[in-house]
């Protein structure tokens, strides 16, 4: 990805520091049908600028192995097998599911054996509220277009937890849905209300279920123009 925004710039950045931490790479590399099984500009870009230079130990998946024959499955793995002396090189079909365990365990012998970072009880290290966003955001995903939901930020501006002494009472937490121009939110509140009404009831359904108690969810749609290319607004949503 060649940044264009603020946001890219940082979800760049946020990718080398993963390199550094990691114990294993895996570079997923998808086959396609047609003459050209794999693209090659794209992995060479992939290896040359990502994985080898990282320095750590890894594997190539190829996914999608059911849109090629046997044939071409078993050429491709040899050619990166020369060119790049990973690992392994497994073909893999996510779609089916086949042969996602091998990856597994090709992996396995190359993560370190130490005691737990955290407690078993421990779910995650994130507050309620992130996950809270992140479902709001999961719906504008499903339920809009293409293009809408990569225009978006969530926010959790207001989170109140019922009272002990009242469990009747429901949590009331209040979101600003942020996108970049006036279009868009026309496109998420819909006529009347329509699309930003289904958007809340089935967020809130899952926020509940979450949670394991009632809440009432208000969200807002607010005009923030260019929000991923300016630094400041991508600081303040923690980017």
């Amino acid at each position: 990805m060649a940044p264009k925004q603020s946001l890219h710039e940082s979800m760049l950045e946020t990718t080398r520091q993963a390199l550094k931490e990691a114990d294993v790479i895996v570079a997923l590399i998808p086959f396609a049908r047609g003459d050209e099984p794999v693209d090659r500009k794209f992995v060479e870009e992939l290896m040359g600028q990502w994985v080898l230079p990282a320095g750590k130990p890894f594997i190539i998946a190829l996914n999608k192995s059911d849109l090629v024959s046997v044939e071409t499955v078993s050429k491709v793995q040899h050619e990166m097998a020369e060119a790049y002396s990973p690992i392994a090189v497994p073909a893999l079909s996510a779609l089916q599911g086949s042969n996602v365990s091998e990856l597994v365990e090709l992996i396995r012998p190359h993560l370190p054996l130490d005691e737990p970072l955290y407690p078993e009880e421990m779910l995650s290290t994130e507050p309620e509220r992130f996950f809270v966003a992140e479902i709001i955001r999961e719906k504008i995903f499903l339920l809009y277009g293409r293009e809408i939901p990569y225009s978006t930020e969530v926010i959790v501006d207001e989170f109140k937890e019922q009272h002990e002494n009242d469990p009747r009472k429901k949590e009331l937490i209040r979101c600003s849905i942020i996108v970049e121009r006036n279009s868009q939110k026309q496109i998420i509140v819909g006529a009347k209300g329509a699309a930003i009404k289904r958007l809340g009831q089935s967020a809130r359904a899952d926020i509940e279920e979450l949670l394991g108690r009632p809440v009432f969810l208000e969200i807002f749609v607010k005009i923030r123009p260019d929000w991923r290319k300016k630094k400041s607004l991508l600081k303040s949503y923690g980017y």
